[in-house]
């Protein structure tokens, strides 16, 4: 049987556990990002490539016979799902491929399970008055663009701006601050 391929949106910080999972496991690896990419030299396969040209990128998987293609970060959720979806390769749906990018959508589905707490949160709008401090945040930038507390309500106006600065819909989420609460972050690698 041919050695599995596995096809990486993004060559950075993100793909470095993804891979060196897919070594222990046997998997190849190919990822496709930018020549200065910070796992550039550790995939078994690199392509310098736009990690949004889609089209390319399907094609791509398919001569090189990978069978999932998964994303290195919130970034190249959309792009993953479509390029499964293009080649016919496993890897998140089209459909709910998009979810994962957008922190309102995945705080609205985490709070129908009664077995994660979670803070208060909403999406931002005129006149509200939250309790300070508060979280604000990018509903859909990645690597913390547009995060910061605000303390205030100074703190909350600047706070907006940036997030929606880096929100593509223009979107900003207020979430309760808990002080002193652990973080966590949780990526999966599945197959059915």
């Amino acid at each position: 049987m041919d050695k599995k391929i596995l096809a990486i949106i993004g060559a950075g910080e993100g793909a470095l556990p993804i891979i060196t999972k897919a070594k222990e496991m046997g998997i190849t690896t190919v990822a496709y990002g930018r020549n200065d990419s910070l796992a550039k030299d550790l995939v078994d396969i690199f392509v310098e490539e736009n990690n949004f040209d889609i089209h390319f990128i399907a094609e791509s998987c398919q001569k090189l016979h990978a069978v999932g293609v998964m994303p290195s970060s919130e970034l190249s959720t959309e792009v993953a799902a479509l390029v499964a979806h293009e080649a016919g390769l496993l890897g998140n749906e089209v459909e709910h491929g998009f979810g994962g990018k957008n922190k309102y959508f995945m705080r609205t589905k985490v709070a129908q399970l009664s077995s994660v707490k979670q803070p208060d949160f909403q999406l931002y709008n005129e006149g509200l008055s939250p309790t300070f401090p508060v979280v604000v945040k990018a509903v859909d930038a990645c690597g913390k663009r547009g995060v910061s507390i605000a303390y205030n309500h100074e703190d909350l106006e600047n706070a907006v701006k940036e997030a929606k600065e880096n929100s593509s819909d223009g979107s900003a989420l207020v979430e309760e601050y808990l002080k002193g609460g652990q973080e966590y972050s949780i990526a999966r690698v599945s197959t059915k």
